[in-house]
């Protein structure tokens, strides 16, 4: 999962410098403290699919995400359009961990 927070920008602006970098840092530690909570329950639940017996999950091999991730670059390259090459880089550095 991703959260974006957002604001008016005059709203934003209008803050004092002390005030926004505050705002950041208290951002960043919220993300870091929800990425974790996020990828801890994450792997609870996953754990009780597989132990239910249930479902069947399947990883595939990295050759095979690999693929996917080249066949998946036009969409990549769409989105980068809409939302700018930051924001994707974002998304990749947020994947990758």
């Amino acid at each position: 999962l991703v959260y974006a927070v957002v604001t008016n920008k005059r709203f934003w602006e209008s803050l004092s410098d002390s005030i926004r970098t505050q705002l950041e840092m208290a951002m960043r530690d919220a993300t870091v403290y929800e990425r974790a909570i996020a990828d801890r329950e994450n792997k609870l639940a996953l754990e009780k699919v597989r132990k239910s017996g249930r479902t069947v999950v399947y990883e595939l091999p990295l050759a095979d995400r690999r693929l996917w991730q080249e066949k998946l670059m036009p969409v990549h390259d769409r989105f980068t359009k809409k939302i700018g090459q930051e924001n994707l880089e974002d998304v990749y550095r947020l994947i990758s961990n």
